[in-house]
């Protein structure tokens, strides 16, 4: 009687999904990325890490996460993010040389490449 019971029903099992970490190093030149993909992909979940190296000082923002960091000559900057929010974000300099320094936020923003947020 086991058996039969057994048998009536089929008992799916999700494969678990498991999130991954992805690290890029990324480096700003004459004020123009090199050798870094324009668009980084990543998928929902995932936590991307960008290491950020440049030639003079810059002042990144990452739109739609809202996460601004400080980037100085000679030292690496890591920006980790979580890849909570799905769609397509801009990373730009907000000032380069003394004006990345400033307090407040330089007009003349310039898009340095862009992260996209695959839904998982």
């Amino acid at each position: 009687m086991l058996c039969g019971l057994l048998g009536l029903g089929v008992i799916a099992v999700a494969a678990p999904v498991f999130a991954q970490t992805a690290v890029y190093d990324v480096e700003i030149k004459n004020r123009q990325v090199q050798g870094a993909p324009r668009t980084i992909r990543a998928t929902q979940n995932d936590t991307v890490v960008l290491r950020w190296r440049s030639d003079e000082a810059v002042r990144l923002h990452l739109h739609g996460y809202d996460i601004e960091i400080a980037v100085e000559p000679s030292r690496v900057a890591e920006l980790t993010i979580p890849a909570r929010a799905t769609g397509r974000f801009a990373i730009e300099a907000h000032g380069f040389g003394e004006a990345a320094r400033a307090t407040a936020t330089p007009a003349g923003h310039t898009t340095l490449l862009y992260l996209e947020i695959h839904p998982r």
